[in-house]
């Protein structure tokens, strides 16, 4: 095998330092989790299993290690070096799967990436392609994969059963003819039988009923954030114009008092745009949280040396 396998335990440190960035002012931001010191350990376990059994030749072992630290820390890397060991065990349809993991995953570096691509449609030459969806959370039952939708899986020409399992306990099956040509399974929850009665989940002592509550609170707390966005722009904008009168009045024409306006003009704006992207998001948040849906809405703050835009749909 020309292709070696990939250390990526620096890349999980990259991954451990994760951020949480504010994407729009119209809604509350939505945070992915980092891997906690426990994953990161754990997965480092597994890697170092799997690098172990595929020096020693264990490529079956290898390729599970390295699954399952993918599993656990989703890395282009590891998911890479489970390929490797899947077509080393001569599975190109786990390999297959694995290679179309590293790919989407994304972060490998160039010659890997070609690699990884070039190996996947030779594989795929031979083994259909089979995408399967489902319209809720679902954990799906086909061949030899059994994970959460959605699910991409290589399989040779045949009849399979595809099973989706949803979170309410119903199931939803179909039988698939594969050939050559990729396939699409799209498995949606049973139909309710008509008449069956709709019973209302119970309310727990102490936990709230109205479903607005949550984003009325997070409306006030947006305001509180805007006025006090308005409050730091008006500090900063009394300072700029202090820069600026001192510049232009006292003939002290030094860069550095030229660049202080300047940097406290920039300020100000992004501040003045904070604080209208913050309160215009409590307004929304406030007014909206006494009906039943959230509202759909977009947001972008535009920052420029001159300039600053807000911009969205309510």
């Amino acid at each position: 095998m020309s292709r070696a396998i990939v250390d990526v335990r620096r890349a999980w440190v990259l991954v451990a330092a994760a951020v949480l960035v504010l994407v729009g002012c119209s809604a509350p931001a939505t945070a992915l989790a980092a891997p906690t010191e426990q994953d990161l350990t754990h997965a480092s376990e597994h890697f170092q299993r799997g690098k172990a059994a595929f020096a020693d030749k264990r490529y079956r072992e290898a390729a599970s290690a390295f699954g399952q630290a993918f599993q656990i820390v989703p890395d282009a890397g590891t998911a890479f070096n489970a390929a490797l060991a899947w077509e080393s065990a001569k599975d190109p349809a786990r390999a297959a799967d694995a290679y179309v993991q590293a790919i989407e995953t994304g972060g490998l570096d160039g010659p890997r990436s070609a690699d990884a691509k070039r190996a996947l449609a030779e594989i795929e030459a031979e083994l259909s392609r089979v995408v399967v969806r489902t319209t809720a959370p679902a954990r799906v039952t086909i061949a030899y994969r059994d994970e959460p939708a959605p699910l991409i899986v290589h399989l040779a020409p045949g009849g399979y059963a595809v099973v989706a399992t949803f979170a309410d306990g119903s199931r939803a099956s179909r039988t698939i003819d594969v050939e050559r040509a990729p396939i699409v399974v799209n498995l949606t929850p049973p139909v309710t039988q008509t008449g069956s009665p709709v019973v209302p989940p119970p309310v727990k002592p102490g936990e709230s009923s109205d479903p607005g509550a949550i984003r009325r609170v997070i409306g006030v707390v947006s305001l509180g954030l805007g006025a006090a966005g308005g409050a730091t722009a008006i500090a900063l904008g009394v300072l700029g114009m202090d820069a600026r009168d001192e510049f232009d009045a006292t003939g002290r024409r030094e860069q550095a008092l030229h660049d202080d306006a300047i940097a406290l003009r920039i300020g100000t704006n992004v501040a003045w745009g904070i604080a209208g992207a913050f309160t215009v998001t409590g307004i929304v948040l406030v007014a909206t949280s006494f009906g039943g849906e959230e509202p759909p809405a977009t947001a972008a703050l535009r920052v420029g040396p001159t300039r600053l835009a807000l911009c969205g749909s309510f």
